[in-house]
């Protein structure tokens, strides 16, 4: 009964996003994506569904994006191994993800007023851009300005500039997770959240809970320290030495890192059947981040049936809660992390419960349900 209204009701979302008047929308991306990135995917998914439903959209990327703390030499390398892959490559630097043929790839020097082509309703998509977005006021034109926050980007610019641009009040904010709506509250603004939503034709439980190897577990690799996978990785090495059985597979776009023991299997860029795959043969997926906008791998694992460990980070928060449908572990504590996973190795009644609540939970985060209060936050029907 319940999956009927769920059903009845996402077919309403549908029915109710269909538009009155074509709009020009722009969307400004931070920089180029060669390989896949979290945040691109869900600006790509809001951006399929807006050609769909008859819009004009054009995405914007910049060569140079000036409003960062990246250092003059880290720009120009940047610049240069973009040049070089377009050469090799060719202009299809998204790729990796379905994008609407309908939509328009722009490729500008940067986001400054004289590369912005004239659009209806613009949308930031980064700190950085935010700043371009805030600038940019066409004369005698009536636009609308949002400014959609998918995490706390104090690793691009210092915090009193991230600070700074949620209280830019000519852009209306839209925020994917509840503590970053409180981080634009204490800057005296506001915010709507909306949830990000998940592909389920992409990611799926294919493996009966029960029929998986219990000591095989999960992780996403990431050079970038915030997102904890050295204390994952730690947490690991103490397992193994009270569980010798233990198993991990580790996925990731970059290199391995340096020194994995033997009992460590990497996985470079998977397509997305290895990568489901992946999910659907571990029984554990872990996740250490200090801080996450919102956690896309943790939400496909337990769409996968995978039972979840992780840290209390405000993104894994909204879609975890600790003993219903995860364990959560305290940030930078791998010991903890470590108790939790052998908690859920040890006990199958446990480790089976945690996967079977998350698979259940999950099921709620679909892309009609967040298109449809992204798409009544714009206001698009209104002329």
């Amino acid at each position: 009964m319940e999956q009927a209204d769920t059903q009845d009701n996402e077919k309403d979302n549908k029915q109710n996003t269909k538009i009155m008047k074509k709009k020009k929308i722009i969307i400004l991306l931070p920089c180029l994506a060669w390989s896949p990135v979290g945040g691109f995917k869900v600006v790509y998914e809001y951006a399929n569904r807006l050609v769909a439903v008859g819009h004009e959209v054009t995405i914007v990327y910049p060569l140079i994006c000036h409003y960062t703390q990246v250092t003059f030499l880290k720009k120009l390398k940047s610049l240069l191994t973009n040049i070089i892959l377009f050469i090799f490559r060719g202009c299809h630097f998204y790729s990796w993800f379905p994008l609407d043929e309908r939509i328009t790839n722009k490729v500008v020097w940067s986001l400054y007023k004289k590369n912005l082509l004239l659009g209806d309703l613009y949308i930031a998509t980064a700190v950085s851009t935010a700043y371009y977005l805030h600038a940019y006021k066409p004369l005698n034109r009536d636009i609308k300005k949002f400014y959609f926050i998918q995490d706390h980007e104090i690793f691009t610019m210092p915090e009193t500039k991230v600070n700074e641009a949620y209280n830019f009040p000519d852009l209306q904010k839209i925020v994917i997770a509840d503590w970053l709506r409180d981080k634009v509250e204490q800057m005296g603004s506001t915010a709507t959240v909306i949830p990000n939503g998940f592909n389920f034709s992409q990611f799926f439980k294919f493996k009966d809970f029960s029929k998986r190897n219990k000591y095989l577990v999960t992780m996403m690799y990431h050079h970038m320290e915030r997102k904890g996978c050295k204390d994952a990785i730690e947490a690991l090495h103490e397992v193994k030495q009270i569980i010798p059985e233990l198993q991990v597979y580790m996925f990731g776009v970059s290199e391995a890192p340096a020194h994995l023991p033997e009992w460590f299997t990497y996985f470079r860029h998977p397509d997305k059947e290895t990568h489901n795959r992946i999910y659907n043969e571990s029984s554990i997926f872990i996740a250490a981040s200090h801080e996450e906008g919102w956690g896309l791998t943790v939400g496909e694992a337990m769409m996968c049936g995978t039972a979840v460990a992780c840290t209390d980070n405000g993104g894994f928060k909204m879609m975890c809660t600790d003993g219903k449908n995860a364990l959560l572990s305290p940030i930078k504590n791998p010991h903890a992390l470590a108790i939790n996973i052998i908690k859920l190795i040890n006990n199958d009644d446990l480790r089976l419960r945690i996967a079977q609540a998350g698979y259940e939970s999950i099921q709620s985060f679909t892309w009609d349900n967040s298109f449809f209060r992204f798409y009544s936050m714009m206001k698009l029907d209104k002329p």
